[in-house]
């Protein structure tokens, strides 16, 4: 007897299973109070949801019967919602986290099976709160913001049961546009603006997603030639409009809040925006990057160390080390700066001891980003490695004799923690490379205390003696 697979339902018993549920709180109160029941109930829901949807499309497809564009749009809408796995941010509850492959299959039908959603599904949301720096009209930037008494709850609506994942939304649209197309601002700054400005750390972080994907599709347009300004793509139109200026302003608020969550990808954003809108070797991109690295890094570093508990600069340490600013600064600009930031990256070196995982991956981290540096400084200005060797090598030197104690007293390491004597020893490699005498240096430290530096001399890359070096040494900073 032949088995009979019953039909997916119908489509709206699906989006109505995609549906924020009834015991959702707003995105930012406290979820501490939905019972574990609720959540795995809701969790079996989402499941068997995306299964239906899946389903759904196959068999319309199977059988020539293709859902209409609208209808696919809808389920787009309600699917993205879901996509984040971290959906509370800091405040992730762990029940409401969705298997990893159920949120492989809503990231698999969204970018293959179904279209992109629509921005026009965002103006309930954010029709009654609408920017307050930029003319609704012409949607250039006011010279005096509107700014209101009170902002009531109600007008709040993405903070609302309603508004319920609508930054994934965003984001997804966004990907979606044609650069064919003129970008469809009205629908567009509304809610990017009033996410990257809203006090609440958390959808700001959520915005600098969404942000970020428009950065993408205004470089690539820019790329794809002149034609595609004129429809309004380009980093040349948000500099006329003035948008720009505002995007600006926006993240560097965003990098001075006191949770740090959202700093890498502000810090990202500000450098892709920064590299759209200027020229290389202008003076306005000198400027920006300036601002972003005295008052974005050095700045959120000297207000937000705090020993191990130092969570910006844990963050900035972790983002630092990827490179990202000195590709964007180039070698010279990283030699103009070497002096603001190195100072920051070896401060904690000498103040923190590899006792814990979490201390460790920090100094790891700080390890690697002063290697990053060091290493564009040496290929066009050795003699600025060269003079910072004093510094450098207190930093190191401290770090190693941590190591060392930590391991006396019968510390645990971590895999991570016993590699810092090789990261240590690969940075004094890069010392010497700029002053091959910097070896008798620490042959002389490491000779008043042979049981604290063994090995610290024999690790380091020996390199080719520079006569004039040795002759002229460089003067320490």
């Amino acid at each position: 007897m032949a088995v009979i697979i019953p039909p997916p339902p119908p489509l709206h018993s699906i989006l109505v299973s995609l549906q924020p549920p009834e015991f959702l709180p707003p995105p930012h109160q406290d979820h501490t109070t939905i019972s574990r029941s609720e959540l795995d109930k809701w969790r079996e829901s989402m499941t068997r949801a995306i299964h239906q949807t899946k389903e759904l499309l196959e068999l319309g497809s199977s059988e020539g019967k293709e859902l209409e564009e609208v209808e696919k749009i809808s389920l787009a809408e309600g699917l993205a919602r879901w996509e984040t796995r971290n959906l509370f941010g800091e405040q992730e509850l762990e029940g409401w986290i969705l298997p990893a492959e159920v949120t492989e299959q809503i990231n698999e039908l969204l970018s293959t099976k179904l279209p992109p959603p629509s921005l026009e599904s965002l103006k309930p949301i954010f029709s009654s709160s609408a920017p307050a720096q930029i003319s609704m009209s012409s949607f250039r930037p006011l010279s005096k913001p509107i700014i209101s008494d009170e902002v009531a709850p109600e007008r709040e609506k993405w903070k609302q049961r309603a508004g319920w994942g609508c930054w994934n939304i965003l984001r997804r649209a966004i990907e979606g546009l044609d650069p064919a197309q003129p970008p469809p601002f009205p629908l567009l700054l509304p809610p990017l603006l009033t996410l990257m400005d809203d006090p609440d750390p958390i959808f700001r972080l959520r915005a600098q997603w969404a942000f970020y994907s428009l950065l993408e599709k205004t470089k690539k347009a820019s790329l794809s030639g002149s034609s595609d300004i004129k429809r309004g793509w380009g980093g040349k139109w948000l500099v006329q409009t003035g948008i720009g200026a505002l995007f600006f302003k926006s993240l560097n608020t965003s990098l001075h809040l006191p949770s740090p969550s959202s700093l890498p990808q502000t810090l990202t954003n500000h450098l892709a925006l920064t590299e759209l809108l200027y020229p290389m070797n202008s003076q306005a991109k000198t400027d920006a990057l300036d601002e972003l690295i005295e008052r974005g890094l050095v700045g959120t570093w000297i207000y937000r160390t705090g020993g191990e508990e130092g969570e910006g600069a844990r963050e900035i340490a972790t983002w630092l080390r990827g490179g990202e600013l000195v590709r964007v600064l180039g070698d010279l600009g990283t030699v103009r700066v070497l002096g603001i930031i190195l100072p920051s990256l070896l401060l904690p070196l000498g103040t923190l001891s590899p006792t814990s995982p979490r201390s460790t991956v920090f100094l790891s981290d700080l390890l690697q980003a002063i290697s990053v540096f060091l290493v564009a400084t040496l290929k066009v200005a050795p003699k600025r490695v060269a003079a910072w060797r004093g510094k450098v090598f207190n930093g190191l030197g401290r770090l190693w004799v941590a190591v060392v104690e930590n391991e006396k007293i019968g510390g645990e390491l971590t895999s991570t923690a016993l590699s810092l004597k090789q990261q240590i020893s690969q940075i004094l490699g890069l010392l010497a490379q700029s002053y091959p005498a910097f070896l008798d240096e620490v042959k002389a430290v490491a000779s008043l205390d042979p049981s604290i530096f063994e090995g610290f001399v024999e690790s380091i890359p020996d390199t080719r003696l520079d006569v004039e070096n040795k002759r002229n040494p460089p003067k320490c900073v």
